[in-house]
């Protein structure tokens, strides 16, 4: 039909660049905050991800996030605690930002993770939805 929004069927290489972009997009956060000279409260990394949902949030918003996404900020911190070393964009740490992006169904209080991927519990362990991983 000639219009680059309207798809029929999978288009593979649109989902890839998708992934791909997002995967870049944490991988420069995750600098960023590894950077910070004093690490980011986990109020203001609620607020950071309401600004970037374009919300224009309320101290009750900020704090009702900063609840429901914990385990993620715990995950993050983690990461960002790590040193140089650890290198965000490596391949054998590609899984990370898909690990994050799974905390981020704790939101939902009736929520569970089931894995056998004992790391991602740890990693975010200082949170109490930590509790609602299952690892296998």
């Amino acid at each position: 039909m000639g219009s680059p929004d309207i798809l029929f069927g999978l288009d593979f290489e649109r989902i890839k660049k998708q992934h791909e972009d997002g995967h870049t997009a944490f991988v420069s956060e995750m600098e960023r905050w590894r950077a910070l000279p004093t690490p980011q409260t986990r109020e203001e990394a609620a607020a950071g991800f309401l600004r970037s949902q374009r919300i224009i949030a309320t101290e009750e918003d900020i704090q009702a996030i900063a609840e429901a996404l914990d385990a993620a900020y715990g995950y993050k911190c983690w990461l960002a605690s790590q040193s140089s070393a650890y290198d965000h964009s490596a391949e054998r740490h590609r899984g990370d930002w898909i690990d994050l992006q799974l905390l981020y169904y704790l939101a939902d209080p009736n929520m569970h993770i089931v894995t056998n991927d004992q790391q991602l519990k740890k990693r975010c362990a200082t949170s109490p939805l930590a509790e609602r991983i299952i690892v296998v």
